[in-house]
């Protein structure tokens, strides 16, 4: 792939300087020589390296176009393959930064040229390069949308792309789709591009999709969105049409602001082409929960990053801090009322505008603006899209000092957790003791600081919210913590599956067993009347862990509401020790520790801050240590049913969400999460090495997974379990029809100890194999 986007490059770079030499009478401008043939990746392979208009005003494309093996790929051999489509369109960018599109479908929508594998519009140079002649006219006024033509815009950045996709069918039946979008910038007069508009990087959008596919899959990258979603189009076509505005600005805030936008909260619902958005959530975490699921973070889209071939992209991501203007700030404040003579504001309740909701201005989520707004009317007194009224007060960059204030409009749009407010909370354990094959009753020193090294002093209950030492271990022979027969302090049996927890908020004489050493560190001991670790842990991996969360010090005032230690918490990575169960001494070789399955890092590519248990949790290594194959939820609620919560168990089925077949609770449930990405692509969470395993067979020493738990409350010897490999399949694959009878034939061995046959058929490498069944989209 790396080779593919370097002469993607140097193509593109030199085309640019034919532009810049070969403009004629006849406004044709000269082709590149043919390329080299890529790399095999997998993926079909294409780019534009130059563009012609002759005097018929019809432009034409020089292009290659290679399969997923580097061979050369006709496009007649396309266009008659499964799926086949090849679709060329162009468009200019408007003074007002925005495309305009020179082609249109039949509902008056900007659209592509209709290709057909005629010689009258391909024609083959040799080598796996093309020519593409357009069959519409962009200097004819009756065949451009809304009449624009070339003629007196020669010096306007125009944009010459297509996609160009096919279904292909792997060697064990599957059928999966490739698809590519290459483009090309130029001026028809042949001068330098300066003028371009890459708001927002398809590899930004990827973080949470996988892989942007809308449109059949056939659309990749945004460089191609918006030549077709710019100002001023809308939701026009088919009987479900509802008139909203389809800008992918508008389309993309409103998608993704989903239940929190402010127009569905009072109501509405926002609909494009039938479908309904209003019930999604965007995944950002933060410690404020008025913007949690929520896209707030502006930069989480609005930065520089990279287009579908690997480019780089994103040259005006930071313009969304300039020129302020009703229209812009509307597309998620979509219901502000700016003119004081208007008392509601009207929401859409449904498609084609049916079922609309007048909603008055005494609602909680009208937001009135009024007297600025009768500052910004135009000569005639009606309202103007005004930016040097707004930028008055709403300024375009960040102020020292005012993150996540009204005004700045960076700053506004600021995570707390990411403003010059924010502290990382750092624990630290300095050592443990007195726990042997005779102690078992850890005894733990630890410091807990802010960035600059101070200590937090567990007695400073004002402004500490919560900070927990926990105990738990990994059995001999097993790779997974199970926590069985430990008991809370020596009295109280643990749940199943539960680490053992030792609450050090607090005064050191409210705290049983807390020390303070006078150096900013402190040592706990677990328990003194009694043994928490039971005598069956004498050989294993224990691991004592330290995590929390540090309230906010002092308030601040926000547009939003005035955030304190009572409703904004900071936390950072736990801190875990690993010991010998049998000897005490520190573990520090990784492979006895529980092996790494998950990345942190890739959770907040979506979630931005992970903030489990209220913003305790905030790495999964932590979580791994109770949501361990021992643990079930909602045993002690009688109204809700018992299910697994193994931590893959739990994080598949709720990121299953709608997709499911069966329901899945955990505590009040999550059941309507929208994944936004490719369920099959494991590698959106999980880390594998090369060649990819996808982790079957499993690693020897995974436990089996309770399902219901039995009589006794701290051993789950008595619970009824599944086996491991059916823990890590079910939750996506749910049906109770298939595969679940086909498992249970699969499966020997008892309730608490059951025997898998898996592997036999659908281990890595298989005609069956997971690296077949989870190949996503390419």
């Amino acid at each position: 792939m790396k080779r593919h986007s370097a002469l993607f490059l140097v193509a593109s770079l030199a085309a640019s300087l034919l532009l810049a030499g070969c403009w004629g009478s006849d406004r044709t401008i000269g082709a590149t020589a043919p390329v080299a043939a890529p790399a095999a990746t997998g993926n079909l392979n294409a780019a534009i390296t130059s563009v012609s208009i002759p005097a018929d005003g019809k432009p034409v494309v020089t292009f290659s176009l290679y399969d997923e093996n580097g061979a050369a790929l006709d496009p007649a051999v396309l266009l008659a393959s499964s799926g086949g489509s090849l679709r060329f369109q162009i468009a200019r960018i408007k003074a007002d930064g925005y495309y305009e599109n020179y082609i249109k479908n039949a509902s008056g929508l900007p659209s592509y040229d209709v290709a057909i594998p005629s010689a009258s519009q391909f024609a083959a140079l040799g080598g796996g390069v093309y020519t593409y002649k357009f069959a519409n006219a962009i200097d004819n006024a009756s065949q451009t949308l809304g009449g624009i033509v070339l003629a007196g815009n020669e010096a306007l950045t125009h944009t010459v792309a297509f996609t160009a996709a096919r279904n292909v069918l792997t060697s064990t039946g599957k059928t999966f789709q490739q698809a590519v979008n290459p483009y090309l910038h130029f001026r028809p007069d042949g001068g330098a591009v300066t003028t371009s508009r890459e708001i927002v990087a398809v590899s930004n959008c990827n973080g949470c999709h996988g892989k942007l596919a809308p449109h059949g899959g056939t659309r990749r990258d945004v460089a191609l969105c918006v030549m077709c979603h710019y100002a001023g189009v809308r939701d026009i076509k088919g009987a479900a049409a509802t008139g909203n505005s389809i800008n992918l600005r508008d389309l993309v805030h409103k998608i993704h602001y989903g239940v929190n936008l402010p127009s569905n909260k009072a109501g509405g619902k926002f609909v494009i082409g039938g479908d309904s958005f209003a019930d999604v959530k965007f995944p950002l975490n933060s410690g404020d929960p008025l913007v949690t699921n929520t896209p707030i973070k502006c930069i989480k889209c609005h930065k520089a990053g990279t287009d579908a071939a690997g480019r780089p992209f994103g040259r005006d991501a930071s313009r969304y801090k300039a020129n302020p203007t009703p229209a812009k700030c509307m597309s998620c404040h979509d219901t502000m009322i700016f003119d004081s003579a208007n008392a509601s504001v009207v929401v859409k309740g449904g498609a084609a505008g049916q079922d609309n909701v007048t909603v008055p201005d005494t609602n909680p989520n009208i937001v009135k603006h009024y007297n600025y707004a009768q500052r910004n009317l135009d000569v005639t007194g009606a309202q103007a899209d005004n930016t040097a009224v707004c930028s008055t007060c709403h300024v375009q960059t960040a102020l020292a000092g005012t993150e996540y204030k009204l005004g700045d409009i960076q700053g506004v749009h600021t995570l707390v957790e990411e403003s010059s407010f924010n502290f990382t909370v750092h624990f630290q354990i300095l050592a443990v003791d007195n726990v042997d094959a005779v102690n078992r009753s850890p005894r733990v020193t630890f410091k807990v600081a802010y960035d600059n090294g101070a200590a937090i002093a567990p007695s400073t209950v004002a402004n500490v919210t919560n900070l927990t030492l926990k105990l738990g271990y990994i059995p001999a022979g097993a790779i997974d913590f199970s926590n069985d027969l430990m008991f809370n302090g020596g009295v109280t049996p643990t749940k199943p599956g539960e680490a053992m927890s030792l609450a050090i908020t607090g005064s050191t004489t409210a705290v049983d067993n807390l020390v303070d050493n006078g150096n900013g560190t402190y040592t706990a001991r677990f328990s003194s009347i009694g043994s928490v670790l039971p005598a069956a842990a004498s050989a294993g991996v224990g691991i004592v862990t330290l995590e929390g969360r540090v309230g906010l010090p002092g308030t601040i005032t926000t547009p939003r509401k005035t955030l304190s230690n009572a409703n904004t918490r900071f936390s950072g990575p736990a801190a875990q020790w690993y010991f010998d169960l049998a000897t005490g001494t520190h573990v520090t070789d990784s492979a006895r520790m529980r092996r790494q399955v998950v990345d942190t890092n890739k959770c907040r590519n979506c979630h931005g801050i992970l903030r489990g248990h209220s913003g305790s949790r905030y790495n999964v290594e932590e979580c791994v240590v109770c949501h361990n194959p021992n643990l079930s939820d909602n045993v002690d609620v009688p109204t809700y049913p018992e299910y697994p919560a193994v931590l893959r168990y739990m994080i598949m089925r709720i990121h299953r969400g709608t997709l499911a077949t069966q329901p899945y609770m955990v505590g009040p449930g999550r059941s309507s999460v929208r994944f936004p990405g490719d369920t099959r692509n494991c590698l959106l969470c999980h880390v594998d090495s090369l060649p990819l395993t996808f982790g079957v067979p499993l690693k020897a020493g995974m436990l089996p997974v309770t399902v219901s738990r039995g009589a006794i409350q701290n051993d789950s010897a008595d619970d009824t379990k599944i086996g491991p490999i059916r823990a890590s399949c079910v939750p996506c694959h749910d049906s109770p029809t298939f595969p679940l009878p086909h498992i249970l034939l699969q499966t020997t061995g008892s309730a608490s100890n059951p025997t898998e046959l898996c592997a036999n058929c659908h281990s890595t490498g298989l005609l069956l194999g997971p690296d077949f069944a989870h190949e996503a989209v390419k």
